[in-house]
């Protein structure tokens, strides 16, 4: 079975996202902020993170640079964020 891990801190969404993906046989984990999030990641080893970038306690970008610096896991970034050069820099983000 696939494992994914849900960084998102609104509970509706991280819920909605979980139900549909359990629905779809994955087993799924989730964090509300970004410390938790690298620890999970951590621990879980997901095979795909979905990751919200505006989170309490350690922002998404600051996550993602992170989860760079001990795996290469895909990451699928949630934004509302209207910047376009913050989108490009995340995505050329190695």
């Amino acid at each position: 079975m696939k494992k994914i891990t849900i960084i998102e801190d609104d509970t509706d969404i991280r819920n909605m996202i979980t139900k549909f993906l359990t629905n779809q046989k994955y087993e799924v984990c989730s964090a509300p902020n970004g410390r938790e999030g690298i620890e999970l990641c951590q621990r879980m080893l997901p095979d795909l993170i979905i990751l919200d970038l505006m989170l309490p306690v350690l922002s998404g970008d600051h996550v993602l640079r992170q989860l760079r610096s001990f795996t290469n896991i895909p990451v699928i970034v949630v934004s509302a964020k209207t910047m376009v050069q913050s989108k490009i820099d995340l995505l050329r983000m190695e």
